[in-house]
């Protein structure tokens, strides 16, 4: 009767984890199908209710995947522009801005209480174009459903070099960011091929 008891516990214990409740960002679920309707109006000011548009015209991105811009009828404070990426019909990336630097113990302390503690944390230098310097968060979730990444500056490339104005949070499920680490890896390996 114990072996049956614990075989019983054994099988409760591993079901429970492999029929959990997907990680929702904003109510959206993360790697489930995508179900928000189409907002009404292509560039809406405000909506009545949860809603998308295009980022780019579906015509320019390959048929499976495309950008979403998500609108909210109560817009959440942690950040804007929020973006989720659909692969055939399933949500892989949702991507939000933040306010910068002035935020980010606000934002971390958002991160921490739905998320947990950080896997990876480090507080990083970062300079403005008059050379002032300040400290930015980094911090990275990686949980068995998804991977989270947060830099509070993440103005260090292309047009907003050292301007300090934004941050970024990026949630993937886990099978997605481990499609694009292995895709950055081989990108590296054939630039040093060069």
């Amino acid at each position: 009767m114990r072996r049956i008891s614990r075989l019983a516990i054994c099988f409760l214990g591993i079901s429970s984890a492999a029929f959990a409740d997907p990680v929702t960002i904003f109510g959206v679920p993360m790697g489930e199908a995508f179900d928000l309707p189409q907002c009404a109006e292509e560039h809406p000011i405000t909506v009545a209710a949860n809603c998308w548009t295009y980022e780019f015209d579906p015509g320019l991105m390959p048929q499976s995947m495309n950008m979403r811009t998500l609108h909210f009828a109560n817009p959440p404070a942690l950040g804007h522009d929020i973006t989720a990426f659909v692969d055939d019909g399933i949500v892989d990336i949702i991507t939000i801005e933040t306010a910068s630097l002035d935020a980010q113990d606000s934002i971390m302390a958002q991160l921490k209480q739905k998320f947990g503690k950080p896997t990876h944390f480090a507080k990083v230098s970062a300079q403005n174009r008059m050379g002032a310097k300040f400290v930015a968060d980094r911090a990275e979730w990686s949980t068995p459903q998804i991977f989270v990444r947060y830099d509070a500056d993440a103005s260090d490339g292309g047009m907003h070099e050292g301007t300090l104005d934004h941050g970024w949070i990026a949630i993937e499920t886990q099978k997605k960011h481990i499609e694009s680490e292995k895709a950055h890896d081989e990108y590296l390996k054939k630039q040093q091929q060069l």
